[in-house]
């Protein structure tokens, strides 16, 4: 439901007719069911090699705790970091028109958004509203949507 409203919102802005919104909001719907279930399986294939890694590491190398690190893209799957991936596509692109003096336009970069929602996400233990506020931040310093130093 929640990707089914936002793919009405989202279409509603462009500016769509009824039938161009509908289908927007039907797939938009459909990445926010299918893509946790698409990526699960390689989270789950990753995990066991990194738990195998540190058992490893700490058997050959003394019980010290080692931590292996994995890529978010681990995190893709999770459905608050699609909810919120998607909530900051028309987010970056409403906060890149709004400031005046932005160093660059979004366009190219917005198919990584996910990436870094995704640490949001994890940081904030799947708190949408605190997500979108650190990510806001990070997605003006990200793109650099902040305004030029005046050299005065």
């Amino acid at each position: 439901m929640v990707g089914f409203i936002m793919g009405l919102a989202i279409g509603l802005l462009a500016g769509y007719d009824l039938q161009n919104v509908l289908q927007l909001a039907v797939k938009t719907a459909a990445v926010m069911l299918l893509m946790p279930r698409v990526i699960k399986p390689i989270m789950d294939g990753l995990n066991p090699i990194a738990k195998q890694a540190r058992a490893r590491l700490q058997s050959k190398f003394g019980g010290d705790d080692y931590l292996i690190g994995l890529d978010p893209a681990l995190l893709l799957g999770q459905t608050n970091v699609v909810s919120a991936s998607l909530m900051f596509i028309p987010l970056t692109i409403f906060i890149a028109v709004l400031l005046p003096g932005n160093a660059i336009l979004p366009f190219g970069d917005l198919a990584t958004i996910g990436f870094f929602v995704a640490m949001g996400v994890a940081v904030h233990s799947g708190n949408l509203f605190r997500t979108i506020i650190s990510g806001s931040i990070i997605m003006q310093e990200r793109f650099g949507l902040r305004r030029k130093p005046s050299h005065s």
